[in-house]
């Protein structure tokens, strides 16, 4: 990850805005299947790897859930 600190975000958000569970993200980044950081008890991710977060979770038999943005009025 060589990204600017705006880019890096915690578990929460990035699982949120990736599709899958932060407990999920959280197993993959253990694994070392998607590009993460620890910084004491907290797991930073980038916000460019959320394509990879995606397709790490299809390979692993959890397609993310994505929600479509509500068309504005």
């Amino acid at each position: 990850m060589t990204a600017t600190s705006e880019s890096k975000v915690l578990i929460a958000e990035m699982a949120i805005r990736s599709g899958v569970t932060p407990s999920f993200l959280r197993v993959l980044a253990e694994r070392g299947a998607v590009p993460a950081a620890k910084a004491g008890r907290y797991w930073m991710f980038d916000l460019a790897d959320i394509e990879l977060i995606r397709q790490a979770a299809t390979a692993a038999g959890r397609p993310p859930i994505v929600v479509a943005a509500p068309s504005p009025a």
